[in-house]
């Protein structure tokens, strides 16, 4: 039986560093000097078929090994931090069992390790205390998590998974490839789910950007059957999508939104 992920603790511990260090603004959050301090060193190098890796020996000091072929600040900055996460939680594993693939880290359904390293990453450069209160300034749109993005030096990907668990709207974000799903987050409240591997439905602007279709930058209505189909008993729930190509890793991301919250009375 799979371990249930320890998400307070993984919280905790990141709160711990944030704590010591009296982060109160994200330009403060640096994650190489919090790695030092908590006896993790953290070197860039050619790494294959990683982006990064936890090396110690006897749970005493360690390495935190970054590849230097990442071209982005932010995905640098969260495999640092996941890496830290093992080393804050799991000192005790086996090196093995704590190597981090290239899609380990933006992966929240894989082992239980990685999802706590995750957990621990998110809160640590997105602290609840900062992150929170700015997801609410706006009405939801890919916009809003790229300033996000751009504000705490974290991906599009990280930053959109951390918006949907905080706002207080109804969203869901869908990261997509060639024309399927590849991973679905949501809050639990919403009571739907989408599939890895669905394809992307027709009347989608996700479908739009597979295809080369200029699409709106701004939340438009979408037949909600186009993304959640076995769910016709939701009627005419009004469903809201924008969608944009990530052009670096070919990927499409896509922000759904439930104005208002489901109505259950549906």
């Amino acid at each position: 039986m799979k371990t249930k992920p320890r998400e307070t603790l993984a919280r905790a511990k990141a709160r711990e560093i944030l704590n010591y260090f009296c982060v109160g603004d994200a330009s403060e959050i640096s994650v190489r000097h919090f790695a030092a301090h908590r006896g993790a060193v953290v070197l860039e190098s050619p790494l294959a078929c990683a982006e990064a890796r936890l090396v110690h020996k006897n749970g005493a000091r360690a390495v935190i090994r970054v590849s230097n072929d990442i071209p982005q600040q932010g995905r640098k900055r969260f495999a640092v931090a996941h890496e830290l996460g093992h080393w804050e939680l799991h000192r005790s594993e086996s090196q093995f069992d704590l190597f981090t693939g290239k899609d380990a880290v933006y992966s929240y359904g894989k082992s239980t390790l990685e999802i706590e390293a995750n957990v621990f990453a998110s809160e640590l450069l997105m602290p609840e205390s900062l992150f929170r209160p700015r997801c609410d300034r706006s009405d939801p749109s890919i916009q809003v998590i790229s300033n996000l993005s751009q504000e705490f030096t974290t991906t599009l990907t990280a930053t959109a998974v951390r918006y949907v668990d905080s706002c207080s709207e109804c969203c869901a974000a869908v990261f997509s490839k060639d024309g399927k799903v590849t991973w679905f987050r949501c809050r639990k409240e919403w009571g739907l789910w989408i599939r890895a591997g669905t394809r992307i439905g027709p009347n989608t602007y996700a479908r739009d950007c597979f295809v080369g279709s200029r699409v709106p930058t701004t939340m438009e209505r979408v037949p909600l059957e186009s993304w959640f189909p076995e769910r016709v008993d939701l009627g005419r729930q009004p469903l809201l999508e924008t969608s944009m190509v990530l052009g670096l890793y070919g990927t499409v991301l896509t922000l759904l939104w439930i104005k208002g919250g489901i109505d259950p009375r549906q």
